[in-house]
């Protein structure tokens, strides 16, 4: 019996692994072939020199990987700005949903509908969706985050008026465009109860099937916690999302002058891709943080770390960065809204309330103080963290339900007529 042929259209090709949504997509879908045969199809990652590797790795998977000639533009400078009010005035989709809707991905969609026609289409994020308008074939779409609850925690957040007009404005788009995607897709999923509750009842659309983030345990060595006499606090995240610079900038300006004076010996790494210009001029004046940036390999970072911080307070889905650091034996303190969506409140040394988008900068603090005063609270955290995300968060376990939906939506999914929104 051959294998149902599925297409993955996605923003880049997820490879080298050094961000959540790499991990996510790459973790789940590659756990599926030799259940389903796979084509990767993706717009240009912002590294070119990772395309080719990225094919080259893929197709010793199994995977006929292709990027297409076509990036969407930057997040940050005057273009960025440019862009963005091009969009307020001649669009009615979200900026970005029509910053990556491509004529080059709905033409190579095209193609590979006529000459090797998948059985479904999963798109890996929600705005993808729009490269499908008016496509015969049934899609289902991983929703990495609901975008309507990230830009209304943005404009919650955003103390200028102009400013918070503006994400308010597209926040209303991506309501229009999110109840569209979910209700079109044959089958949606969430990463999160949380999330998957909004979707329901808040976008009235049907309610999504629930396949958490997760970890490959087998490849991440787990460690006592290091020693807290100089404690080593741990940052992971893509800096090039704006919820990240959000929580660094938060945590550098208003949580360090604060620890510093009750743990003057306390260092903290700042890890994560793409960092903007902006970001790297704003860190170095802080003593004792080291902005590092993009990396190739996390593990000696979460081996040096005594513990992981999670400043979010602004975010949708769910953290792998807090599941990741569990595996490694890093316990972690965190905001609620670091840990929403993950069911780990007793594994954490501390969540920190967010109220009304507001985090206490002493409370995050004496968090941090008192988990590096109990060593002996640490392990057991250590340990139990552990055993949490190799019983209910591997990604082997996970992926087969990804490809249980697949083969529901193949077996009875409905076809996509949808007409293009401008």
């Amino acid at each position: 019996m051959s294998q149902p042929h599925i297409l993955v259209i996605d923003e880049e090709l997820p490879w080298p692994l050094n961000s959540g949504k790499r991990l996510r997509s790459y973790h789940l879908i590659t756990n599926l072939v030799g259940r389903f045969r796979v084509t990767w199809l993706a717009h240009r990652n912002p590294i070119a020199a990772e395309i080719e590797p990225a094919r080259q790795h893929f197709a010793r998977l199994g995977i006929d990987a292709h990027s297409l000639n076509y990036a969407p533009p930057e997040k940050s400078g005057l273009g960025f700005y440019g862009n963005i009010l091009r969009n307020l005035f001649f669009s009615r989709l979200p900026y970005s949903v029509a910053s990556h809707s491509s004529t080059e991905m709905q033409r190579a969609i095209a193609t590979i509908c006529a000459t090797d026609p998948p059985a479904l289409i999963h798109c890996e994020w929600s705005a993808y969706a729009q490269n499908l308008r008016g496509v015969s074939v049934p899609f289902v779409v991983d929703a990495h985050n609901v975008e309507l609850l990230i830009w209304q925690r943005l404009a919650a957040m955003e103390r200028s008026r102009i400013k918070q007009k503006i994400f308010q404005l597209q926040a209303q788009r991506y309501a229009t465009f999110e109840r569209w995607a979910y209700r079109t897709a044959a089958s949606t999923v969430a990463v999160s109860s949380a999330d998957a509750q909004i979707i329901e009842q808040v976008l009235k659309c049907p309610l999504p099937v629930v396949i958490d983030n997760g970890v490959d345990t087998t490849s991440i060595p787990f460690q006592m916690p290091v020693d807290v006499k100089s404690p080593s606090l741990l940052f992971v995240g893509g800096l090039d999302w704006r919820p990240n610079q959000d929580a660094v900038v938060y945590f550098v300006v208003s949580v360090w002058p604060i620890l510093r004076k009750l743990l003057p010996d306390i260092t903290l790494r700042i890890v994560g891709r793409h960092p903007p210009d902006w970001l790297c001029r704003k860190i170095p004046p802080h003593v004792g943080i080291d902005l590092v940036g993009t990396v190739p390999d996390l593990n000696p970072y979460y081996r040096n770390a005594t513990l992981m911080v999670v400043p979010l307070r602004i975010g949708g889905g769910s953290r792998l960065k807090i599941l990741e650091a569990m595996a490694y034996g890093v316990p972690v303190v965190t905001s609620d809204i670091g840990a929403e969506g993950l069911q780990v409140s007793e594994h954490l040394c501390t969540q920190v309330p967010t109220l009304g988008g507001q985090l206490c900068p002493r409370a995050f603090a004496e968090a941090i103080v008192g988990a590096v005063n109990n060593p002996a609270k640490l392990q057991s955290q250590a340990i139990a963290g552990r055993q949490l995300v190799e019983t209910r968060y591997d990604w082997r376990q996970l992926s087969a339900g990804l490809g249980d939906i697949w083969d529901d939506v193949i077996a009875n999914g409905r076809k996509n007529f949808s007409k293009p929104l401008k």
